[in-house]
């Protein structure tokens, strides 16, 4: 996700069965009656209160080798701080945002969870032609990222 005061991607740090943080990106499933676009939006909000100006559809991909769902990803880009987060009693957290300039450390060093959907969902922007200038920029963004030493 890009927000509107500076390049960066808000990350939920979650405390699940292990002693230490781990970084990932929101998430969530699909309601029955919901498209992906909708859901991620909504698990966006949900989980880091963050809307954006606008949102880019990178695709899906199988959950597991063996499974029948789908993982679906959006980017989000321009977005801004403004709701709640509303967890449900299972999740725990806080949310974090990482400087742009970060990220693809972070992407390569084996801590973010779904890293590869990630890389896959920059690749895709990366390679599109957006909508919107607010995409276009956040495009132009991720390619300088891909390419930079």
């Amino acid at each position: 996700m890009h927000t509107r005061s500076k390049p960066c991607r808000p990350l939920r740090t979650v405390r699940r069965w292990t002693r230490e943080d781990t970084p990932r990106t929101p998430r969530g499933y699909l309601n029955s009656d919901e498209q992906p676009m909708d859901a991620a939006l909504r698990e966006l909000r949900e989980e880091t209160g963050y809307h954006p100006e606008s949102a880019f559809y990178a695709g899906s991909e199988w959950f597991a080798a063996n499974s029948s769902r789908r993982k679906h990803l959006v980017i989000a880009a321009n977005a801004s701080e403004e709701f709640a987060t509303t967890w449900d009693e299972s999740e725990s957290g806080h949310v974090h945002l990482l400087p742009i300039s970060e990220l693809m450390d972070l992407l390569v060093s084996g801590e973010l969870t779904d890293a590869g959907l990630a890389c896959r969902g920059l690749a895709a922007l990366a390679r599109s032609n957006p909508e919107t200038e607010v995409l276009a920029d956040l495009r132009d963004r991720i390619r300088q990222l891909l390419v930079a030493p």
